[in-house]
């Protein structure tokens, strides 16, 4: 689920008619302050830091090897201001930074690229529980700065690569950095998209063989997911689409067939989306379904209970009579008559039954 769809969460806004431009930072405090880790790169050497004070960042602004800042906590607003001073960007920017709640989207500034993507984090074992955060990424002449919420172990694999030099990251521009990170991003879409196709599988397979209330659980949590995959992963599309197509200053054109590799695993997960959109239709469908045929046998078991007890109610009834002339009253077997008979109609009617597959 969406962590801010939590009601216990109290969800800021700035006062209405703020001025543009003014950073509010929109999301949840984590216990944890902003902390900034400084990767540093090219072709020969790989090195990673912490940035303790924003100061550190000055000796770095003529540097020309390939620089990543990842910035994990939004909560110390002074910090990205400062940050933002240094890589000279805009206020607008910095607001959309801290404002959590942003469409995803690539805006293209004189000097460099701001991407705002929706993230998966804090995935369950196979995916089918998860969290979704955003992720702000600046791309610069020689530099990208990653903006998250909080460290949830996205570029760990990444970081790996650049330090073990595996892979052409070491051999190429920020823009390679750029296409790794959205790279990365796509990858645990597929995750997702896995493990809510194993769950919708393992769903149908159990509604088939033994419905029960809990499969209406169940899907309404798929069916919360959903349009939650599909609200982060379609602006990918044209996220991505726009980097390949339009004159974005900092994206060289030799990464057009890594991008269109990308674009491709996005539409295929949007695909997939609909498919699972138009599963979860029939599964619910099944479902309603099996709950009626369900009750119809239940009417169905009833109604032949009430038909054999018909004629023993019949019988019954007829000698329940207080009429004083009933030769059959004062037989000596005439209890033990009725008992046989009305064995011999329960019988023949379960016979009947059973014949015409009734039962």
């Amino acid at each position: 689920m969406n962590i801010y769809k939590d009601k216990t969460i109290k969800i800021k806004r700035p006062e209405p008619g703020s001025a543009p431009g003014i950073p509010f930072f929109t999301g949840v405090e984590f216990s944890e302050d902003t902390k900034i880790k400084l990767t540093r790169y090219n072709a020969d050497f790989a090195d990673t830091e912490e940035i303790t004070s924003i100061m550190q960042l000055l000796e770095y602004q003529n540097c020309e090897d390939v620089l990543w800042l990842d910035v994990i906590g939004l909560n110390n607003i002074e910090t990205i201001k400062g940050l933002a001073g240094i890589f000279e960007l805009h206020n607008l920017t910095v607001e959309d930074i801290l404002d959590v709640f942003q469409r995803s989207k690539l805006d293209v500034y004189s000097n460099y690229s701001f991407v705002t993507l929706k993230v998966i984090t804090d995935p369950n074992e196979n995916y089918s529980k998860f969290n979704t955060l955003q992720l702000s990424t600046v791309l610069g002449k020689n530099f990208v700065i990653t903006f998250q919420e909080k460290d949830c172990g996205l570029f760990k694999h990444l970081q790996k690569r650049i330090l073990e030099d595996s892979g052409r990251i070491r051999q190429s521009n920020a823009d390679f950095l750029l296409y790794s990170i959205v790279d990365t991003v796509v990858d645990r879409f597929f995750y997702a998209i896995d493990g809510i196709s194993e769950g919708l599988e393992e769903l149908e397979d159990t509604m088939l063989t033994n419905p029960s209330s809990e499969d209406a659980r169940r899907i309404h949590h798929y069916r919360g997911r959903i349009p939650e995959l599909r609200r982060a992963v379609r602006p990918i599309q044209h996220i991505v689409n726009e980097l390949r197509h339009s004159t974005v200053p900092q994206v060289n054109e030799n990464l057009n067939i890594f991008l269109r590799d990308v674009y491709d695993h996005v539409v295929q997960i949007n695909d997939t989306i609909e498919m699972h959109r138009d599963m979860i239709t029939g599964l619910l469908d099944l479902y309603l379904s099996s709950i009626n045929n369900q009750m119809n046998k239940i009417m169905q078991y009833l109604s032949i209970i009430g038909t054999i007890f018909l004629p023993l109610t019949f019988i019954t009834g007829i000698y329940g009579m207080n009429f004083e002339y009933m030769p059959e009253l004062k037989w000596h077997w005439g209890y033990f008559a009725i008992l046989t008979i009305m064995f011999l109609i329960i019988v023949m009617q379960l016979t009947v039954f059973k014949f015409k597959k009734w039962i």
